[in-house]
């Protein structure tokens, strides 16, 4: 599509008002790829098709650059509801449609205005869809959803607990298309938000981009216009980029899109009496989101972000003391909707989405430049090689007595599930190689002293959660998985530093990936079965999602073998840290490197102490011999340097760093 046709063009848009919340879970239909997503709304299927399908909010969207930034569309709350400006004057626009991943997510938000009722929409999922990251999950679509990608809907029970809906199905869904296309394996919701889409918006510094252009200037050639629009408005032009070429084309249409003007037919229900005023769908969304925010634990606070801080916790605290989420009766928040949208309720909420979006944002800070999906975990121990080996992998401490979830017989008694001891039940895994090799340092310290610590490099499987810059792995790690390791100086600290005394880190990455791909760090696993290569770990929140491990591994076990009962397998030979340390003192134990090796590894660690402290994983797996060499020093620096931007540094120490001598305590085999 020519830029001008995308300037130029006005499209009519339709009113969305957000009803989706948290989760990760897909359904889809037996024996089709891709996915399906969900969507509550008050509007009837009928208005819906009347629509051509769910319409991003407002009238010339496209013509606005602030509509395309995925946190602006969040924080704003329904209808723009939260938007601090006289939304009558500015209308809120938006180039977003919410939606859920999850049915039951989606099923909590019925609305009971009299005479209406909320209908429940099965789409298919298309890539103009992303999954951002969001505080409670809620996916985005760019541009709004065809009538022809609903397969069905169905009128939700006001009754609680209530599941018996009559599902209809909708007969302009292009089946075809969608499920037995060459397309359809394309039907996924996307992970990765297009450059300029996924800034974080700033209402104070940013408010002049939120204004609609006429566009009338439009002049040139084609070429000069494109290339011109898209610098003046880059946000339009990375959305146009991503919904371009045919797979989209085939799957979504044109961009902007132009929605389908359908021949009335009376089989498609229509509304249930009067139309409940945007106003009270509007309020009891926001009632309902605050409602679950009142009633979140400071512990499941702390489950479902890891890095949520004191901010948002004293918004919580004064949440429970508001009207807003005090049990309000209907009655009472219909009479507010005499009020403007931009309602105490309403930016209250905008102020909660706001600071947990800033925490989400720290996280993503974080874990920019590793790996997504995250394919490889890094794991510490005392184990040399031959141990772990012979082992058949890492298990978590088993507990003692035993507790319902060690039960061999599958015998828990039929009462509340105990609280989980995580440690015992699953192992510590890390995302920066200096945060695995002090794991390690420590482990080796404590239990067999005067002997190296090992780092191991895992392939992920989906038993292990990522959280924050450390990760678990529910079970533990089966050998298989191992895809190389390298020993650790003993008593290795990782260096105190700030981020101006380290100076320019990507530098510090550049010299160190240099000479590990000429020279290399890990050590290959010769044991390692490829079959794990298409397995990466979970997204999924652990301990909201499943009260106990056996549940989790019930979902995420299959990959390491998972027989519905703890341990996740019995060691071949089962090594305590009493007897690896009285086996490596008396030289039985092979060691983890040949001399030669472990020298060149030791003299690295010395060059390079800053890089290897900072070492993400998406560098570990560029100079893994299994995995691949790397293939751009400059690009892999680059990530790796972004990995640690918005990290708080350790503070700086008086004493530089020193490492201990390397060799020392080594006791080398002698065949």
């Amino acid at each position: 599509m020519r830029w001008a046709s995308i300037i130029l063009s006005a499209a009519c848009m339709w009113l969305d008002v957000s009803l989706a919340e948290p989760q990760l879970s897909r359904r889809t239909p037996p024996n089709v790829v891709g996915e399906f997503v969900w969507r509550s709304d008050a509007r009837s299927p009928r208005e819906i098709r009347g629509a051509g399908g769910f319409r991003p909010w407002g009238e010339n969207w496209h013509r606005n650059e602030a509509a395309f930034v995925v946190a602006r569309h969040y924080l704003a709350g329904p209808a723009g509801c939260g938007i601090e400006r006289d939304v009558a004057a500015r209308p809120f626009l938006t180039a977003f449609v919410s939606l859920a991943r999850d049915r039951e997510v989606s099923e909590q938000y019925r609305h009971g205005h009299q005479g209406g009722g909320t209908w429940l929409y099965e789409i298919r999922a298309t890539p103009n869809m992303f999954d951002a990251q969001l505080a409670d999950d809620e996916i985005v679509a760019l541009g709004g959803v065809h009538w022809r990608q609903i397969r069905r809907y169905a009128l939700m029970n006001v009754t609680e607990g209530t599941e018996t809906y009559t599902w209809h199905y909708n007969p302009d869904y292009d089946r075809e298309l969608y499920e037995t296309s060459e397309h359809a394996g394309s039907c996924v919701v996307e992970t990765e938000v297009p450059p300029g889409l996924d800034d974080y918006w700033d209402p104070d510094e940013m408010d002049a981009e939120d204004t609609t252009r006429d566009d009338t200037d439009a002049s040139g050639s084609d070429e000069e216009e494109e290339e011109h629009g898209r610098e003046r408005y880059p946000r339009l032009g990375s959305a146009v980029t991503h919904m371009s070429g045919s797979i989209m084309e085939a799957l979504f249409g044109d961009f902007p899109p132009v929605f389908r003007r359908y021949e009335p037919r009376d089989d498609i229900p229509g509304p249930r009496g009067a139309n409940a005023p945007v106003e009270l769908v509007t309020s009891e969304q926001v009632w309902r989101e605050l409602d679950f925010w009142a009633t979140i634990t400071p512990d499941q606070m702390r489950r479902a972000f890891p890095d949520y801080d004191e901010m948002l916790q004293d918004l919580l605290n004064q949440l429970d003391q508001s009207f807003c989420a005090s049990g309000s009766s209907r009655q009472r928040l219909r009479a507010r909707t005499n009020e403007t949208p931009n309602n105490a309720c309403c930016k209250k909420l905008s102020n909660i989405r706001r600071v947990v979006v800033m925490q989400q944002r720290k996280t993503k800070i974080r874990h920019k430049g590793f790996l997504s999906p995250v394919k490889i975990l890094l794991y510490g121990d005392y184990l040399w090689p031959q141990e772990a080996k012979a082992m058949g992998g890492f298990l978590p401490p088993l507990e003692s007595p035993l507790t319902p979830l060690y039960m061999s017989d599958g015998d828990a008694p039929d009462t509340q599930p105990l609280d989980v001891d995580w440690p015992t039940k699953a192992l510590s895994m890390h995302l920066l190689f200096g945060d695995a090799a002090h794991s390690a340092a420590l482990k080796a310290a404590d239990e067999t002293e005067g002997f190296h610590g090992i780092v191991y490099a895992v392939h992920a499987t989906p038993n292990m959660v990522l959280n924050s810059k450390d990760a678990m792995a529910v079970g533990g790690i089966r050998w298989e998985q191992v895809l190389g390791w390298v020993q650790v100086p003993l008593n290795y600290t990782p260096p105190r530093t700030n981020k101006t005394e380290r100076g320019d880190l990507k530098e510090h990455f550049v010299k160190a990936l240099t000479e590990m791909k000429h020279s290399g760090l890990f050590q290959e696993n010769k044991d390692y079965n490829h079959t794990f290569d298409r397995y990466s770990a979970s997204k999924e929140a652990l301990l909201l999602a499943t009260p106990r491990p056996e549940q989790f591994l019930d979902k995420h076990g299959k990959a390491i073998g998972w027989r519905g009962k703890f341990p996740l397998f019995e060691p071949a030979q089962n090594i305590t840290a009493h007897e690896s340390h009285q086996a490596k003192t008396a030289n039985r134990v092979a060691p983890a490197h040949e001399p030669d090796f472990w020298q060149r590894v030791g003299t690295f660690f010395k060059a390079h102490a800053l890089a290897i402290a900072l070492m993400p994983v998406v560098a570990v797996a560029s100079v893994i011999p299994v995995v691949g060499e790397i293939a751009d020093v400059a690009e892999v620096a680059a990530l790796s340097e972004g990995a640690v931007e918005g990290m708080e540094v350790l503070e700086a120490a008086e004493e530089g760093y020193e490492v201990t001598p390397l060799l020392q305590g080594i006791k080398l085999k002698v065949e």
